[in-house]
């Protein structure tokens, strides 16, 4: 979403919020679009304030979060952000240099710290990867391991080079992706209130496919975006930091973990079936779900048929090209473990025309959970939108 910000952005501190107008590829769609910081900016989560207030247009929602929340806030997803979900629980590798899993240092230290009750971590109970006395919920967020021997949830993109960069001394860490485990939920859906489908359904048609190419986009040449969050962060003030270094590392440690890609498929940012399925089965067995097989399977398919809002043709695929040579140029002795590209078999899409009369869009990112991609710094962002329903050429 921030690689959509203009040039003319400007950060209020204290509304937590980042705004300029929305740009696509250089062309002012005359849209206003407004990112604000979620976490202790808003009173509620993402899915409560898409239903409280008709204004917000997309939240961030992960597929475990959505099929557990069916029922009384029903949404409906447009696009998937990351194909892998970026979250890990990680331990001091000098301190544990034998484990390698989640259930090796489940059996090594006295606690996995985890925030609150995680359908993640009630997964890898279930599984007997963790066992139930070892789950600490406590888990506020700071750098643990410089205090405790213990392992902790965070993600891929941050905690480790953090770790690395302490002032009070390196520490090298190891981690599993929780996706590696076998929960494949997607983390990072942008969705709608699903009720509001029909009248979304044209600003929907113009705007995703703008976020497909502004992802690829970004993962392309992050430099500009990432100053952008880096002076947000910076504003806000709060305990998270952000740095250049810091986005630079989020960004290789996406394309090297696969974190953002096609999937299944050749289209950027649509979202697999089974995936939706197995989430759903697994939220049933939790208990939290108020699901069965047939209520997930009916609403993976609504979920699939967004797809006629995304660009078929618009894909991040393995193969030598134009990403892979733009890496090459900014630091020829690191490459991906892969060659990436981006490509588009059909010429562009076209920005809406400028309007006389601007709309506005606005979204929310959660300072503290940033990671360096350019959506919702995670864990929830949100988009909100007034008249945006009314987008025309």
């Amino acid at each position: 979403i921030y690689e959509l910000l203009g040039d003319d952005y400007q950060v209020d501190a204290e509304r937590g919020a980042t705004t300029g107008s929305l740009v696509f590829r250089g062309v002012d769609t005359g849209v206003d679009l407004e990112i604000r910081a979620g976490g202790p900016f808003i009173e509620s989560p993402v899915v409560t304030e898409m239903f409280l207030d008709g204004s917000i247009m997309f939240g961030y929602v992960g597929t475990d979060v959505a099929l557990s929340r069916q029922a009384e806030t029903p949404t409906l997803a447009v696009f998937n952000a990351l194909s892998v979900n970026p979250q890990v629980i990680m331990w001091d590798a000098t301190k544990h240099p034998d484990a390698k899993t989640i259930a090796d240092i489940a059996a090594e230290v006295s606690a996995i710290s985890v925030f609150g009750d995680r359908p993640f971590m009630r997964y890898l109970v279930g599984e007997g990867v963790v066992p139930a006395d070892k789950v600490d919920g406590n888990y506020k967020g700071n750098l643990l391991l410089t205090t405790d021997d213990v392992a902790h949830q965070g993600f891929a993109t941050s905690e480790p080079y953090r770790y690395l960069n302490l002032d009070s001394g390196a520490i090298s860490v190891a981690y599993q992706l929780l996706h590696d485990t076998g929960w494949t939920s997607y983390p990072q859906n942008l969705a709608i209130n699903k009720l509001r489908l029909d009248a979304l359904r044209g600003c929907l048609t113009k705007l995703v496919p703008m976020m497909q190419h502004a992802q690829l986009d970004y993962i392309a040449a992050p430099q500009r975006t990432n100053a952008i969050i880096i002076a947000a962060v910076k504003a806000f003030d709060t305990f998270w930091t952000q740095d250049e270094s810091l986005t630079a590392y989020a960004v290789d440690t996406m394309l090297s973990l696969g974190i953002i890609a096609n999937g299944d498929t050749p289209t950027f940012g649509d979202l697999n079936r089974q995936t939706l399925i197995n989430t759903g089965v697994e939220l049933d067995v939790q208990g939290v779900g108020v699901l069965h097989r047939q209520r997930v399977t009916q609403r993976s398919g609504s979920e699939q048929t967004t797809a006629r809002n995304r660009e078929d043709h618009v894909g991040f695929i393995p193969r030598l090209g134009d990403l892979h040579r733009q890496l090459a140029a900014r630091d020829p002795e690191r490459l991906p473990g892969h060659d990436l590209a981006f490509f588009h078999s059909q010429p562009p899409i076209v920005a809406p025309k400028s309007s006389a009369r601007r709309r506005s869009v606005t979204a929310y990112h959660r300072p503290h959970r940033t990671r360096g991609v350019p959506l919702a710094h995670r864990r929830t962002a949100l988009l909100r939108s007034r008249a945006v329903a009314q987008w025309r050429n």
